[in-house]
């Protein structure tokens, strides 16, 4: 009762409602200074209490504002205990998160217990392109709503990088309640959502993820409100390819036939649509574990990640596309061209192994992210055949 005023969440979305609105000025709670002093433009007061503002407005006090504005949105390069440089073996599959991670494209990890899905996955994050100023913002916007802003930092300045258990519920996954809060998704968003164990999820949960990964929003509907929430994300999936987890390994497999399809069906045929590329990760052999010979590190693939985000930066500065992921089916063909040789692999491709319009789309996306590692314009056969072969597990698992 003596008027102090209380943290609240969502600071920042409102600061920047109320400057698009036209406000020049606005008080707002002194805890939540840092969060919301990143926006231009508007005149942001903090006050403590409402005597200090109501003071302040008929000129009985004066706030050194200079003192207390807080801005700074450069990025610090990030530390992560986690480097790719300690992985040994499976180049094939720390190529294919590179390319991931690159174009944003969904990856789904398949191996033996052991055989290091968890390790590769949890690595992504060390070599994500650095956020831009528009991405931040949208981050944070998310982070503020659902009261997870660092007080010390005051803003998102890294990739998300979200990893829930599959016991989680509908509404830890996909957001709701009775105020419609963020779910993993959402604080995923342009960041990696980490679904291990994909197969022990709750089959109706993963179900629900479908549409919000293809329109990269999620639309939550309550009596008297209707928000939506932007979701667009990068997925690593992982899971073993049978119930004991050994199916084609150098260890015997004691599933049936029954058991082996009933557990793979837990991820269903539409969902698989939507993985760009399938990894099969494979115990390495001991004298891997020998071979002292020099291992890139996380730093060396972020500089070729960057690079190829750079290029992607500029095919898109005029849309409001951030990834070649997000490339629509009737832009195909004016951001995937592909030259003659590729185009009749592509041919082959297509009618050989009946490929459904996304998982061709998607493949011709993969390769303009190939393309773009390899700093070329076009898409040409060696783009194309590479990102063929990152559907091998999924017809060695699924087909």
């Amino acid at each position: 009762l003596d008027g102090s005023l209380k943290k609240v969440r969502g600071i920042l979305p409102i600061v920047l409602s109320a400057k698009q609105k036209g406000y020049k000025r606005i008080f707002i709670p002194y805890e939540n200074l840092k969060e919301s002093s990143y926006v231009d433009g508007i005149e942001i007061i903090p006050v403590k209490n409402l005597r200090e503002c109501i003071n302040y407005i008929n000129g009985k006090i004066d706030l050194d504002l200079s003192s207390m504005l807080y801005k700074n949105t450069s990025i610090q390069e990030e530390k992560y205990e986690e480097d790719f440089g300690d992985v040994k073996g499976n180049y094939f599959v720390k190529r294919g998160l590179e390319i991931a991670a690159a174009g944003n494209h969904n990856v789904m990890l398949i191996g033996p217990p052991g055989s290091g899905k968890t390790m590769m996955a949890r690595r992504i994050k060390t070599i994500m392109p650095d956020l831009d100023k528009d991405e931040m913002m949208e981050i944070s916007k998310i982070y503020s709503i659902a009261g997870l802003i660092n007080n010390n930092i005051g803003i998102i300045n890294k990739r998300p990088f979200r990893a829930p258990h599959h016991s989680a519920t509908n509404v830890s996954l996909i957001g709701g309640g009775a105020k419609a809060i963020p779910g993993e998704i959402v604080l995923a968003h342009r960041g990696v959502l980490f679904l291990d164990e994909i197969a022990e999820f709750n089959k109706k949960t993963l179900e629900m993820l479908r549409q919000p990964i293809e329109d990269g929003e999620i639309n939550l509907s309550r009596l008297k409100f209707y928000v939506k929430y932007p979701c667009n994300i990068l997925i690593i999936a992982a899971m073993n390819p049978c119930p004991c987890g050994y199916f084609m390994s150098n260890i015997e497999c004691k599933c049936t036939e029954y058991e082996m399809a009933r557990y793979r069906n837990k991820v269903s045929g539409p969902l698989l649509d939507r993985f760009d590329i399938f990894l099969d990760v494979v115990p390495i052999e001991f004298g891997e574990f020998k071979d002292n010979n020099f291992t890139e590190t996380s730093k060396t693939i972020k500089n070729r990640v960057q690079e190829a985000k750079n290029i992607q930066r500029k095919r898109f500065e005029n849309s409001d596309i951030k990834n070649n992921n997000e490339i629509k089916s009737y832009q195909i063909n004016k951001y995937c061209k592909l030259d003659e040789d590729a185009s009749k692999i592509a041919k082959k491709i297509f009618t050989k192994y009946n490929l459904s319009n996304r998982s061709y789309t998607k493949l011709l996306k993969t390769a303009r992210t190939i393309a773009d590692l390899d700093l070329c314009k076009d898409i040409n056969k060696n783009h194309l055949l590479e990102a063929f072969s990152y559907r091998k597990g999924y017809y060695k698992y699924f087909k």
